[in-house]
């Protein structure tokens, strides 16, 4: 089961991936069409014909009250974002950066050097402003702090059931592994077909609240650490084989992955 929650208002606020400020004077010329500024309704899409609604600006209970509860569902894994028009279009521009920078490191080092269901993904994934929010509803509806009042803007929540997979892309391309307990990031890469151009020593662990570790996974390097159910797995790029233009490639491609909503 799968919720999609969007909130239709508006907001203005800051990104790590992308400045309002700059979106804003770089749409001076555009004009938004079809913004429903005066409705300040909150609209829940749970896949039944007749959405959900809040008024302006409700407490976070408020929104998960309006939910069907479901015992199943796994809140660690939840996201929550902001869906704003005025950050698609810095959100599409740096897709369209990264996509440049794919396209010309398979000039330079053939056209096996980025999977092409990698590229896809950058591609096709739906962009939005991750909201750092504690999400889990008892513990929403049992401290003040995590009630926080949603602001004006439109909103995307993603949660299901337990993950039973992890999600791995990047130079290796696109694959799911089988969630363990006790199996390391080293684990989960060992039978990966490696791009020529991959970072074999290291792998980028992006957890369900979004943070990001690097875990090592040469026999050398090789990181302890525990992969939490819905961890995506990113396998870089190894930039010291790359022009001088490449660098921090790897720090893009995390930040756009931080900005997809997961379906």
């Amino acid at each position: 089961m799968r919720i999609q929650v969007l909130i239709f208002l508006t907001l203005v606020t800051t990104s790590t991936f992308c400045s309002v400020d700059s979106v804003a004077a770089e749409l001076q010329d555009i004009q938004l069409v079809g913004a429903d500024i005066q409705s300040y309704v909150v609209s829940v899409d749970t896949g039944n014909k007749t959405p959900l609604k809040l008024k302006s600006r409700p407490r976070l209970a408020e929104l998960l009250a309006q939910l069907s509860p479901a015992d199943d569902l796994y809140w660690p894994a939840a996201r929550f974002y902001r869906d704003d028009p005025l950050l698609h279009y810095s959100l599409e521009r740096k897709r369209r950066e990264l996509l440049l920078q794919l396209g010309e490191i398979k000039r330079l080092e053939g056209k096996d050097a980025v999977p092409q269901d990698f590229t896809s993904l950058i591609r096709t994934a739906r962009l939005a402003a991750p909201v750092a929010l504690v999400l889990e509803p008892d513990a929403v509806a049992g401290k003040d702090e995590f009630n926080k009042q949603l602001d004006n803007g439109n909103y995307i929540l993603r949660v299901a059931k337990r993950p039973k997979q992890l999600e791995i892309v990047g130079f290796a391309g696109l694959s799911k592994v089988q969630h363990h307990y006790k199996v390391t990031a080293r684990g989960y890469t060992r039978d990966l077909a490696f791009s020529e151009v991959a970072d074999q020593t290291q792998v980028y662990l992006l957890a369900p609240s979004l943070t990001v570790t690097v875990a090592g996974r040469a026999i050398w390097n090789e990181s302890a650490e525990q992969l939490r159910p819905g961890t995506l797995l990113y396998i870089p790029v190894d930039e010291s084989a790359l022009p001088a233009d490449f660098q921090g490639i790897n720090q893009q491609i995390i930040e756009f992955l931080q900005h997809r909503v997961t379906e």
